[in-house]
C-alpha cells in the first residue's frame, strides 16, 4: 500500500509542477510563475506557443514556493513538460482517484486495527473484570467455608489447672474400692470416701489409676468423673470453703455493712462455705454462721484423700484403744468411788458406836467420780438418752440423716462420734434444748439449710447411721463433751484448746 500511494504522490507532483508554469517568450529564457494555473490553462498555452519548455529551465526554487512542494530535478530531467501535459493531466486524476481509494483504504484498515485493538481492549477488560469477579467470588465462597469451619458450634469450657488431671468420686454413700489391678477381682488395697479425689496416672478401658493420699490403685470409671465432668460437679461432691484474702477481715451477723460484727478472719485463714449471694459469702464460724464480704475472699472447692486398707486398719485400732482407755478410767474411778463410799460408811458406823448419843442420819457426800451414763431406756414412742435426753422416733431419724450427711462414707467412730456432738448440744442448751432446735439452728449444720437432711429422711438414712446414734444414746461416747467439729481440711490447731481427729473429720474444744 505504501509504494502505490508513493507513486500516485510523483504523479501528482509533475501535474503540479505544470499547474505553475506560464510559457512567455523563449528570450526571456524563463520566468517565476506569478500565480498558480490549472493545469488545462498550462496546455492551453503551451499550444499557442510552441516553445518546449524541460525541467532545466524552470526555476524551481519559485516553484516550490507556489506549488508548496519541494522537487527533485533529477527525477524530471530530459522531460517535455508541454508534450505531456495531458497525459499528466488523466494520470493526476486518476491518481488522485487512487489515492483518494488508497487513503480510503488505509483509513479503513486503520479504523479497523483501531476497532481491533479498542474490541481487543474491551474484551480484555470484560474478561479481566470477569476474572476479578469469579475470583472475588471463589474467595469469599472459599472464606465463608473457612470461616464456617474454623467457628466451633458449641464453645466447649476450659478445664481448670486445677481439673486438668484430676478424677473424682461420685458416690453419696460408702465409699469406693481402689484395686491393685484394673479388674473387679484385684486385691482391694484403699478407699475413696465421698467428697475424696485423685490424681490421674493412667487409663486403661472402664479403669483408671489414680494417686490419692498414700494409695495408688486402680477405681471403676463408673463411680467417678474427670477432668472438665470433675470441674462441672466439684460443687456437688467437693466441700467449699473461702479463704480469707485481707487481716482484720470483719465477720457480720447477717448480709449487711449495718448488722453487727460479730468476730473477724485473718489473712489465709479457710473457713466452710454455708452459701454465696449477693456479694456475701455465709460462712461457719466459732458454732454458728457469720457473713464475710466477697470481695475479700476466694472460694474454692477441697476434696478428701483416700485411706489405705492398713491406715484404717490402725485407725479402728487407736480408736479401739482409746475407748478401751477411757473404759478402764471409768471404772477405774467407779471403783474409787465404790471404796471411798465403803470408807465413808464404815467411819459413820464406828463412830455411831462410840457415841451414846441418839444416832443422828448423815448424808453421804457427792461422789466425785466421773458421771457414767445409763443405757438409753424405752418410752412410748421413742427412747431416753443418758437418762435425761427424750428422743423420739423422728429425732432418731433426723439425728441419723444428719450423721448420714457428716460422715455417711466414713468409719463408724466417725459417725459414732457425730451422733455424740449432737447430743452434746442438746444438754448444754445453748442450740435450743431439743434435736429439731440444735439440728436447725442457724449456720450449724450445713445439710439443714440446703434441704439435704430433708432429702435423706424422705429416702431413709442408713442402718449403720441409725445404729451409731442409738448407741450414742445407749452412753457410748468417743469425744467425751466435745461440741464442735469441722473438716480436717480446714481445721487450724492454733484456736483449738484440744481436739480429735476421726475419719475425716476433727472434733475440737475451742480457747477461750
Amino acid at each position: 500500500m505504501t509504494s502505490k500511494i508513493a507513486g500516485i504522490y510523483k504523479c501528482l507532483k509533475i501535474g503540479a509542477l505544470i499547474s505553475c508554469l506560464t510559457i512567455c517568450s523563449s528570450a526571456s529564457g524563463h520566468y517565476y510563475a506569478t500565480q498558480t494555473a490549472t493545469i488545462e490553462e498550462s496546455i492551453v498555452t503551451n499550444e499557442t506557443e510552441t516553445q518546449a519548455v524541460t525541467v532545466k529551465q524552470i526555476n524551481l526554487a519559485g516553484m516550490e514556493q507556489v506549488a508548496g512542494m519541494s522537487f527533485d530535478v533529477s527525477e524530471y530531467e530530459g522531460i517535455d513538460l508541454t508534450k505531456i501535459a495531458p497525459q499528466i493531466v488523466a494520470t493526476s486524476e486518476a491518481a488522485i482517484e487512487l489515492m483518494t481509494e488508497a487513503q480510503t483504504e488505509e483509513a479503513v484498515q486503520e479504523t479497523e486495527k483501531e476497532t481491533e485493538k479498542e474490541t481487543v481492549k474491551e474484551t480484555e477488560k470484560e474478561t479481566e473484570e470477569e476474572t476479578v469477579k469469579e475470583t472475588e467470588k471463589e474467595t469469599e465462597k472459599e472464606t465463608e467455608k473457612e470461616t464456617v469451619k474454623a467457628a466451633p458450634v458449641v464453645e466447649k469450657p476450659a478445664v481448670s489447672e486445677k481439673f486438668a488431671n484430676l478424677a473424682i468420686a461420685t458416690i453419696k454413700e460408702d465409699w469406693l474400692n481402689i484395686r491393685t489391678g484394673a479388674s473387679s477381682d484385684a486385691e482391694i488395697i484403699g478407699k475413696l470416701y465421698p467428697g475424696g479425689a485423685g490424681t490421674i496416672v493412667e487409663e486403661k478401658g472402664d479403669w483408671t489409676k489414680i494417686s490419692s493420699g498414700n494409695v495408688t490403685g486402680w477405681v471403676s470409671n463408673s463411680f467417678i468423673a474427670k477432668r472438665i465432668d470433675a470441674q462441672n460437679s466439684a460443687g456437688k461432691f467437693g466441700k467449699q470453703y473461702a479463704v480469707i484474702s485481707a487481716d482484720g477481715l470483719r465477720i457480720r451477723s447477717q448480709a449487711s455493712t449495718d448488722s453487727r460484727t460479730i468476730g473477724s478472719a485473718s489473712k489465709g485463714e479457710k473457713y466452710p462455705v454455708i452459701s454465696v449471694q449477693d456479694g456475701w459469702i455465709a460462712i461457719s464460724f466459732d458454732g454458728t454462721s457469720g457473713f464475710i464480704s466477697a470481695d475479700y475472699a476466694k472460694t474454692d472447692v477441697s476434696f478428701g484423700k483416700a485411706i489405705s486398707i492398713e491406715e484404717e486398719k490402725a485407725a479402728i485400732a487407736e480408736q479401739k484403744r482409746i475407748e478401751a482407755e477411757k473404759k478402764a478410767e471409768e471404772a477405774r474411778r467407779a471403783e474409787e468411788a465404790r471404796k471411798a463410799e465403803e470408807a465413808k460408811k464404815t467411819t459413820e458406823a464406828t463412830t455411831a458406836k462410840q457415841t451414846t448419843a441418839a444416832p443422828k442420819t448423815t448424808e453421804a457426800p457427792k461422789s466425785t467420780a466421773a458421771p457414767t451414763t445409763a443405757a438409753p431406756t424405752t418410752e412410748a414412742g421413742g427412747l431416753v438418752a443418758r437418762g435425761r435426753i427424750k428422743l423420739s422416733e423422728s429425732d432418731v431419724t433426723l439425728m441419723a440423716a444428719v450423721v448420714q450427711n457428716e460422715a455417711g462414707g466414713s468409719t463408724y467412730e466417725n459417725k459414732l462420734a457425730v451422733a455424740n456432738v449432737i447430743l452434746n448440744r442438746v444438754e448444754s442448751g445453748k442450740w435450743g434444748s431439743s434435736v429439731s432446735s440444735v439440728i436447725y439452728a442457724k449456720g450449724q449444720f450445713s445439710g439443714a439449710s440446703t434441704g439435704r437432711i430433708d432429702s435423706l429422711i424422705a429416702a431413709g438414712p442408713k442402718s449403720s447411721c441409725v445404729q451409731a446414734v442409738k448407741d450414742a444414746a445407749a452412753g457410748k461416747n468417743n469425744i467425751g463433751n466435745i461440741m464442735f467439729f469441722c473438716a480436717t481440711w480446714v481445721m487450724d490447731e492454733s484456736k483449738y484448746e484440744s481436739y480429735t481427729i476421726i475419719g475425716d473429720n476433727c472434733f475440737y474444744v475451742r480457747k477461750k
